[in-house]
């Protein structure tokens, strides 16, 4: 191969990676622009503030608001969320599947895969990763308005700054941390547009190579090889180009050629699930596996591109410092600081461009701003939109506007869903004890041959309810209360705190006062309180591990830990630097989503008690 050939490969090569990486980029658009939404409506109700004569403390009437308004942002991000993550992972198989196919073109008899329950529980499981930094950032949003407050208060008594100096001064020091999505274990803070593009694209990796190499295993290929990148980091380097198998043994081997009937020796160097162990495919990560057809398949050339591993990252930083000017802009008070803030987003702006074009690296669409969008949106497919909507990433208008028709295409499937609902029970007679169980049938069979599992859930909630109360009016029983708790569900809120705010009690108290019902109810004869608790702990423990266990297929502890008999069971409970010390990759992974819990922990959010939410305070600040 020339080296012109090799570098436009390399090109080529790069771009797919960038291009593949447009549905998590999609995401991470959308929870920017909450990010940016959510520190601007803080940055409002400060700015309301400023004018008072007196600045006392955090008023629950203007927390309550605020909680509403971010309530509606992260209403808005679930609904759109959903459908794109899903779209995502769906999207990554299916390019897997199509990739193993390609690889398999000449064999002439190559059948592809459907989607199996893998992928769909994949899509299930990152939906609820991505849903996992929403209480966070309604937290966040709450602590950043009353640590404002705090700090504007105290420098502003002690006469070292005006109110409004303080008040920017520290939102700008917010602005430029961005709303904390998750802290992993090493304590490094994410915001929610990283967490959420790592979370996506982490998925997307593995739909994609998982819906390859079941393709090629439906098709007798075992032995796949590692893709070349222009540029590599230190983890996956040592993988390049090197053949694993997937199922086989590793070292010397002789197979069939697949040009000749001759026998070729083949040096296998290890298997897809260690290469993977070792870092290969971590999040982010461009290498791709082909099949390895012995006698046919050759090696990728070594090529580098003029930039390194140190410039990708240096582009990263410079975007999220790009990001952060713009989270700066959307908080700044005053025009003045504002136009700092957007004078600074264009100079990082250029310096993107200058990197790219000194580097050689593929310019992202995103990041040109004279490319504008189609007029057609309306007319654009899903995909086609989640493509367009991580293409035009840092631009917010476009952002903006993208979003907008997906919300508005999926507030019309809503309508049609209740729509189909309604007109559906229509159908059943008034008095729900002359309904047979024919008619019932004959709605679930229809809706189920539809394939909107939404509306067949709504379906039967609602006959659910009917058949529950069967003479239940909402149009005459219905009080002004209840009609004030719905108006908070359907804006997102939590039900216990829609219910607490509606009748004025403490959200807190509720939670405590049902957990302690739960933990009464569970209650043997003969047993105590903490005996119960003793008793349901053993029990969850059991579930995670079960869980966790499945997660990680088994690889639960480090190979040195495994080497010196450490139990996997163990590490979910016990001491935290003991855990985090053997605990595998796969299993730290994993507690990202369902987070360790020890005996005392589980004690005080069982029961509620004052000394046992003290001994659980001490036992997270030992953790740290």
């Amino acid at each position: 191969m020339s080296t012109a050939a090799a570098e436009a490969l390399a090109q080529q090569e790069l771009q797919q990676f960038e291009n593949s990486l447009d549905h998590a980029r999609a995401v991470a658009a959308v929870y920017y622009d909450a990010e940016r939404e959510l520190l601007r409506i803080v940055s409002e109700s400060l700015a309301a503030r400023l004018g008072e004569p007196e600045w006392e403390g955090v008023r629950f009437a203007e927390i309550r608001e605020l909680r509403r308004q971010a309530d509606r942002v992260v209403a808005r991000l679930e609904r759109l969320s959903d459908k794109l993550v899903t779209t995502g992972v769906n999207t990554a198989w299916r390019r897997g599947v199509k990739r193993a196919m390609t690889d398999l073109s000449h064999l002439g008899n190559a059948k592809g895969i459907g989607q199996g329950q893998g992928v769909i529980e994949l899509a299930r499981q990152t939906v609820q990763r991505v849903h996992s930094v929403h209480i966070g950032a309604l937290r966040t949003t709450e602590d950043v308005y009353s640590q404002v407050i705090a700090q504007v208060a105290g420098r502003a008594l002690a006469g070292a700054e005006t109110r409004e100096q303080a008040t920017k001064r520290a939102l700008d020091m917010f602005a430029r941390k961005g709303i904390a999505g998750f802290t992993d274990s090493s304590g490094r803070s994410w915001s929610m547009g990283s967490y959420t593009e790592m979370a996506v694209r982490t998925a997307m990796s593995r739909a994609a190579v998982d819906g390859h190499l079941s393709t090629l295993q439906e098709n007798g290929v075992d032995l796949v090889i590692v893709s070349r990148l222009p540029f590599t980091c230190e983890r996956c380097d040592f993988w390049e180009g090197k053949i694993l198998t997937q199922a086989g043994s590793i070292g010397w081997r002789q197979e069939l050629s697949y040009v000749s009937d001759e026998m070729v020796d083949v040096l296998v160097e290890g298997t897809v699930e260690q290469a993977r162990t070792a870092g290969l495919m971590h999040p982010g990560c461009g290498h791709n596996l082909r099949a390895y057809l012995p006698g046919a398949t050759k090696r990728p050339p070594v090529q580098r591109h003029p930039a390194g591993y140190r410039d990708m990252q240096k582009m990263r930083r410079t975007e999220r410092d790009l990001r952060a000017a713009r989270r700066q802009a959307s908080v700044a008070l005053d025009k003045t600081d504002r136009d700092r803030a957007e004078v600074r987003a264009n100079r990082l702006t250029n310096q993107i461009h200058e990197l790219a074009e000194d580097k050689r690296l593929p310019v992202r669409t995103d990041r040109q701003k004279a490319k504008v969008l189609p007029r057609s949106l309306e007319t654009r497919s899903d995909e086609e939109l989640a493509a367009l909507l991580g293409q035009h990433a840092d631009d917010e208008p476009a952002v903006k506007r993208i979003t907008q028709v997906l919300e508005e295409r999926d507030q019309e499937r809503e309508r049609d869903r209740d729509e189909q609902v309604t007109s559906a029970l229509r159908e059943l007679p008034e008095d729900y004890s002359q309904v047979t169980e024919e008619q019932i049938l004959e709605l679930v069979q229809r809706f189920s041959a539809a394939g909107d599992d939404v509306a067949l859930e709504r379906l039967l909630a609602e006959l659910d309810r009917r058949e529950q109360n069967p003479n239940w009016r909402y149009d005459v029983e219905e009080t002004a209360e209840d009609r004030a708790v719905a108006e908070l569900l359907d804006s997102g809120t939590d039900p216990l705190e829609a219910y607490a705010i509606v009748y004025g009690l403490d959200p807190e108290v509720m939670r405590r006062e049902e957990a302690r019902a739960h933990v009464e109810s569970q209650r043997l004869p003969g047993e105590t309180l903490d005996q119960v608790v003793r008793r349901l702990y053993d029990e969850w423990l059991e579930i995670h591990y079960v869980a966790a266990e499945r997660y990680t297929r088994g690889v639960l502890v480090t190979a040195e830990g495994r080497r010196q008999g450490v139990d996997g069971r163990s590490l979910l409970s016990g001491p935290a630097a003991r855990a985090m010390k053997w605990a595998s990759d796969e299993l730290k992974a994993w507690w990202e989503q369902h987070p360790r819990m020890t005996l005392t922990e589980f004690r005080a959010q069982a029961l509620g008690r004052d000394s046992d939410k003290r001994a659980a305070r001490r036992t997270r600040e030992d953790r740290r």
